[in-house]
Order: structure tokens, then C-alpha cells, then sequence
């Protein structure tokens, strides 16, 4: 199941991607230009790759139109049932960001303090 995710997480990654996955879950089937018209792509290059990045989550159909495989309807689902809210991707920080400065700060006056204890006795 993890191997799953991880498989997921490296292809959903990218907002362009979710967002194929999405208009595809909610329209069905999409042409190829239909898609770079709701996604605001012009550039082909571009919409190719996030399209072989999608690999086996999109298929054609018969009339060329994308539409989502089973793990892509899997995908959908995900990205429905639990969407990402801004910033939620990053990892917090286990620690607060002024402790490592502050840190740094108090081995310095630590150093200063034992040298000067040291150089100058009692």
C-alpha cells in the first residue's frame, strides 16, 4: 500500500497533473486540445509531458479523447476525498526556525565566556 502512495504522491505532485485528473473525473473524456484549453496550456511540449507523466492513470479512447483508468479514478478519488490545501505538501519542521540561530548564538557566548575564563582566571 505505501509503494502506492509513494507511486501517487511522485506522479500527483504537480498541480497540472491533479488538475487533468480532476477535469477528467468530472467531465469523463477530454480531446487533447480540449484539455490544454481548461488547463490555459499553449504549449504542446509542455501538455505531452504531464501526459506521459500521468502514464497508466490516462488512456484514449476510440474517438482520441483522454479518459481515466481504473488507478487513475483511484487517483481521483484521493485527490477528492483528501485535497491538499495550500502549503500542506511541506513538511513542518520539527523544530521552531529561531531555535537554530538562537542556538548558534549561545554556543558563541559559551566559547567567548569559557576563553575569557580561561585567558583571564577566576
Amino acid at each position: 500500500m505505501s509503494s502506492n502512495i509513494s507511486y501517487f504522491h511522485k506522479i500527483l505532485k504537480d498541480e497540472t497533473r491533479r488538475k487533468v485528473i480532476v477535469l477528467l473525473h468530472e467531465r469523463g473524456s477530454l480531446s487533447y486540445v480540449d484539455l490544454m484549453k481548461s488547463l490555459g496550456i499553449a504549449n504542446t511540449g509542455k501538455m505531452n509531458y504531464h501526459i506521459r507523466v500521468l502514464g497508466d492513470l490516462l488512456t484514449k479512447t476510440e474517438d482520441g479523447k483522454y479518459t481515466l483508468t481504473e488507478k487513475g479514478k483511484l487517483a481521483s478519488r484521493l485527490l477528492l476525498e483528501f485535497p491538499e490545501t495550500r502549503g500542506q505538501s511541506h513538511i513542518e519542521p520539527a523544530l521552531p526556525r529561531w531555535l537554530l540561530p538562537a542556538a548558534v548564538v549561545f554556543a558563541a557566548v559559551f566559547v567567548v565566556g569559557f576563553f575569557a575564563m580561561y585567558v583571564f582566571g577566576d
